[in-house]
C-alpha cells in the first residue's frame, strides 16, 4: 500500500521496503548492527520501512522509540538460543547451513509472506535471513557484509579443536554454495569491508 505525502505542494509516493535483519539493529554499536541502524534512517527518508528481525532478549524502551521513530511498521520475533538450536537439527535433512537453519523460523515466515504482498523492494541483511524472501519475484538485495564461507575458511586453517575443523570442513562446502545460489536469487547483493 503507498501512502501519499504532500511535502510543500509537492505529491509523492513512497514505495514500501521491507527490511530483514538477524539481529536487531539497536543499539547501534558493532558492524552490522551500526550499518543496519544507519541503513534504517537511511532509508526511512525514501520509503515506508517495514522491519522484521530477530531477537534473543526483551525489546526495552530506547528499541521501541527506534522503531516506532523510523519505521512504518515493525515486528520483533523474541526467540530463545534454544529453539535455534533446536532449528540446527534441520542440518541433517535440508541442505541448508547451519548459519541459515539458525535463524529460520516457520512464524516468522509466515509473517514475511504476509508483508511481501504489500512490499515493493525487499533488503535482508546477512544470508542468514536470505532464506525468508529467496523464491520472491519482488527486486530483493541482499547486503552480506562480506562472506562467512572465506571467514570460515581462515578459521578452519588456524582453529585447534578437531570438532571445529571438521564442523567448518562441512559448513564451508553449504556455505559457499548457499552464497553463491544467493547472489544470482538476488537483484543485486553488497559487501562491505
Amino acid at each position: 500500500m503507498d501512502i501519499n505525502c504532500d511535502i510543500k505542494g509537492l505529491k509523492m509516493i513512497k514505495k514500501n521496503i521491507l527490511v530483514v535483519t538477524s539481529r536487531f539493529p539497536f543499539p547501534p554499536i558493532g558492524g552490522d548492527k551500526l550499518k543496519n541502524y544507519n541503513l534504517i534512517k537511511l532509508l526511512n527518508n525514501e520509503y515506508n520501512i517495514h522491519f522484521v528481525s530477530l531477537i534473543d532478549r526483551e525489546l526495552n524502551e530506547d528499541d521501541l522509540n527506534f522503531c516506532e521513530e523510523y519505521c512504518t511498521s515493525y515486528k520483533v520475533f523474541k526467540k530463545s538460543r534454544f529453539q535455534s538450536v533446536v532449528n540446527l537439527l534441520l542440518y541433517f535433512f535440508n541442505g541448508k547451513p547451519l548459519q541459515v537453519n539458525y535463524y529460520y523460523f516457520n512464524d516468522v515466515q509466515k509473517y514475511i509472506n504476509q508483508k511481501l504482498e504489500k512490499c515493493d523492494l525487499i533488503i535482508n541483511t546477512l544470508i542468514r535471513t536470505s532464506e525468508y524472501v529467496l523464491r520472491s519475484d519482488k527486486p530483493k538485495f541482499l547486503d552480506m557484509v562480506d562472506s562467512i564461507a572465506l571467514n570460515y575458511m581462515r578459521s578452519h586453517d588456524n582453529v585447534k579443536s578437531l570438532l571445529w575443523k571438521i564442523i567448518y570442513s562441512y559448513e564451508i562446502k553449504r556455505l559457499l554454495k548457499y552464497e553463491q545460489m544467493c547472489v544470482s536469487h538476488y537483484s543485486n547483493t553488497f559487501f562491505c569491508e
